[in-house]
């Protein structure tokens, strides 16, 4: 914490409050403000501020009421006066329990009003009065993310709490809301339910010391929500009453004898078809409490199983040290990459096929109120910037990743590159901007940056392993192999398939061959692919059409606008592509190419730390 700024805890002088402002102290924090309506009341909080002031901290405790406007403009007038505000914690709570039938419209006022009013208060005069606010956190509970009976209300105003940080996050303000368990130590939940031993909502009292530890971590990350719990184990059933995993599997699959069964023999061998991972998957996740992607449940072998079906009660299954092992191994062993053609760009993907979001805060080093220029990195073919979450990690400047949902134009590159360069502007509407294209992204990344320059703006690019007529290349390269339309685009979307899940790029192509028309081809890849993934027949069939549209595209781009600003191109060593040294450069861009070459492949050249040194060697250099 900054020893030059103030500390506003909204509900300080409560049990978690004032173990969090003893925290804050002891990182630093010189200055605190600890708004509460009622002011001192109990001889521990006035121990615990005499002991901050013999520290040489100065404490304010302020009554305003901010649940209105003028209130809430008062206390932030009063902490800029003692020292620009560097945080606003929220940790007020108000609780008025029942079941809806029970409720009234007062009971939903009084609960919102410390959570849902103060922070829509707190957000809009913050903007105006806390140029230096770095944190803003706000106190959730899971009552709002998970549930929990006869909260309502009180999921109600934390749910508001929620969106108001993530749409500060989206205008580049700080904003943080946790969800938290229950409370153990101190708090409602010691004062009103019982002890640290109580169960509430499935989920035991969380210890302060823990708490505060994951304070510390969720404070350096870049997401607007998120969670901490402590779950409570579940009531051991009787032997007598468990399932038998062996006995479950062996019934599905139609196995009469599992003793001839080899251990090392998986489900996938033994003639598993999409139906059968279906319901295995489901029997798993609903009396074994085991969460497998289907390439994980294809990998099980009878051997794992039984280790698996050795543990006592599931809910153990999934927690004892031992299960645990026997699940990072089948992992593991699952995790066998696709190799459907030479370029690399492949990416297996078991819950999403389309992105949701069109631009993702990326993980970095710098500060969430950091106001160094940003760099957006445009995603590869698949659409998800998951490959380039590593590299961005170790960046010192904020990061972005642009991938391609739905609402992404797919008419052009320069439509899609125009609704992209809108995205970055709402975030960053002046220059100099870094824009980072890999793979399939290059293309993108020159589109944007010829749109920049248009518009008079600075821009650096770098080009990670691609270039604008790479993908294209591919798309030639295929075409030269055949001139039947049908088979390219079998040949299309089995390189589709073969990037979405673990099948077999050439008995895909085989089985896409034997229909004629597009829409059947798009029903046999869904068909083939739905035990794969955990989307529905329509969202892979909606994916496949997109991945073929930026192929075209990616034909039709000639690069007819050169691109005039410095070009740095990073080419990993064990790229096999037939292409010129410079991957066509020179062709759409006048000025020099700066040309380094890194080892590993298309994908782990990303993780070297070469790749690294040279991003922010480009990022720092002056224009």
């Amino acid at each position: 914490m900054h020893p030059e700024k103030s500390y506003i805890l909204v509900g300080g002088l409560g049990g978690f409050g004032l173990e969090l402002a003893n925290w804050l102290v002891s990182r630093g924090a010189r200055f605190l403000v600890l708004s509460s309506r009622s002011g001192v009341k109990s001889g521990y909080q006035a121990l615990m501020i005499r002991r901050w002031h013999d520290r040489g901290v100065q404490v304010q405790i302020d009554t305003n009421d901010v649940t209105t406007a003028v209130g809430c403009q008062r206390l932030l007038e009063v902490s800029n006066k003692l020292a620009l505000v560097g945080g606003i914690f929220n940790l007020a709570a108000v609780l008025r329990d029942g079941l809806i039938e029970d409720q009234s419209p007062k009971n939903f006022e009084k609960v919102s009003a410390p959570k849902l009013m103060a922070t829509i208060h707190l957000d809009k005069i913050s903007r105006e009065i806390c140029p230096a606010l770095e944190y803003f956190v706000c106190f959730s509970s899971l009552s709002c993310g998970r549930g929990n009976m006869g909260q309502t209300n009180y999921g109600l105003a934390n749910s508001t709490m929620e969106r108001i940080c993530e749409q500060r996050q989206e205008y580049g303000y700080p904003g943080t809301a946790i969800q938290w368990g229950a409370i153990g130590d101190t708090g409602l939940i010691i004062e009103h339910m019982g002890n640290n031993e109580t169960v509430v909502g499935g989920t035991l009292p969380q210890r302060m010391n823990s708490c505060l530890e994951t304070l510390d971590l969720f404070l350096q990350q870049p997401h607007p929500v998120m969670a901490s719990m402590v779950v409570a184990e579940k009531r051991k059933t009787e032997q007598a009453n468990r399932l038998s995993l062996i006995a479950t599997i062996a019934n599905i699959m139609g196995l009469r004898d599992v003793k001839s069964v080899s251990d090392k023999t998986t489900l996938f061998d033994l003639g598993m078809d999409s139906l059968m991972s279906t319901e295995i998957k489901q029997t798993l996740e609903r009396h074994f409490d085991l969460v497998l992607s289907a390439q994980e449940i294809r990998q099980l072998t009878f051997s794992a199983l039984r280790q698996i079906d050795a543990q006592e009660p599931p809910s153990a299954s999934v927690s004892s040290p031992s299960a645990s092992s026997n699940l990072s191994r089948i992992k593991e062993e699952a995790c066998v990459e696709v190799q459907p053609q030479s370029d690399e760009t492949r990416k297996v993907f078991a819950k999403e096929v389309l992105p949701q979001e069109v631009m993702v805060r990326l993980r970095s080093k710098a500060p969430v109120a950091s106001e160094d220029p940003a760099v957006f990195f445009l995603a590869p073919i698949e659409g998800f910037t998951i490959a380039v979450e590593a590299l961005a990690a170790s960046l010192t400047c904020p990061a972005y990743g642009l991938q391609c949902t739905e609402q992404v134009p797919l008419d052009s590159i320069e439509a899609c590159a125009a609704y992209y360069l809108r995205q970055i502007q709402k975030l960053q509407p002046l220059g100099p901007y870094h824009i980072v294209g890999y793979s399939y992204g290059c293309l993108l990344a020159h589109a944007i940056a010829v749109a920049l320059e248009q518009r008079r703006f600075g821009v650096k690019v770098i080009m990670l392993d691609g270039a604008p007529t790479m993908a294209s290349g591919y798309v030639q390269e295929a075409k030269k192999q055949t001139d039947d339309l049908n088979r390219q685009q079998s040949m299309t979307l089995a390189y589709f398939g073969a990037l979405l899940a673990d099948v077999d790029y050439n008995q895909l192509l085989q089985l896409l061959d034997g229909v004629q028309s597009w829409p059947s081809k798009l029903d046999k890849l869904a068909d083939t692919l739905a035990g794969y993934t955990q989307q529905t027949r329509e969202v892979i069939k909606k994916a496949a059409c997109m991945f073929k549209q930026k192929l075209l595209l990616s034909e039709s781009y000639k690069g007819a606008k050169q691109l005039h600003s410095d070009v740095v191109l990073i080419k990993s060593a064990e790229h096999n592509a037939i292409m010129a040294q410079d991957y066509g450069l020179k062709e759409i861009c006048s000025a020099q190419i700066d040309m380094h070459v890194v080892e590993g492949t298309h994908r782990t050249f990303l993780k070297e730390p070469h790749t690294l040194q040279i991003i922010e060697r480009v990022l720092r250099k002056r224009p």
